[in-house]
């Protein structure tokens, strides 16, 4: 799922702020939708649990490697985590109500301080569906590896 946060198409075509925050927050909506996903599957609940637990320890890792002092973890993680489970109540909306609820969430969480182009959130809103619909024809244990395929979830978005 990092790695997928990663990709070069998100900060060169669709033009996500590069700063730590906004791939923190593309992190956040990839999990967020893998989630989502697991949530219909009555198997996914185990999955679902140790993927929060890891991103969790992986927040704490981040926060300390940016040099936040012992004392300011915890209450930066606290947050953090908070901040995390109002985007997935924002978004797990949007992904059921498939409507500007979700250009309004990627507008204030995904880019933060810049105002995107319409096109540049229905890009993302095209990679949101690719995703959804890659998710779908995957086992729950696909779930896990799904992102360690060389899959093309950008293919098409830029076609017009």
């Amino acid at each position: 799922m990092a790695e997928q946060s990663k990709k070069i198409f998100f900060f060169d075509k669709i033009f996500i702020p590069k700063s730590f925050e906004s791939k923190l927050e593309l992190f956040q909506l990839n999990l967020i939708i893998i989630l989502w996903y697991l949530a219909k599957k009555d198997s996914g609940k185990k999955i679902s649990f140790n993927l929060i637990q890891m991103f969790i320890c992986d927040l704490e890792y981040a926060i300390r490697e940016l040099g936040v002092s012992d004392l300011s973890v915890g209450k930066k993680v606290k947050f953090m985590v908070s901040s995390y489970y109002g985007r997935a109540n924002t978004y797990q909306k949007a992904l059921i109500k498939n409507s500007k609820i979700m250009d309004e969430a990627l507008k204030n969480n995904l880019y933060g301080t810049i105002a995107p182009k319409k096109n540049e959130v229905k890009y993302m809103k095209s990679y949101i569906n690719n995703l959804m619909t890659y998710l779908a024809f995957l086992k729950n244990s696909g779930v896990l590896i799904c992102f360690q395929n060389n899959i093309n979830l950008f293919e098409g978005l830029l076609d017009e």
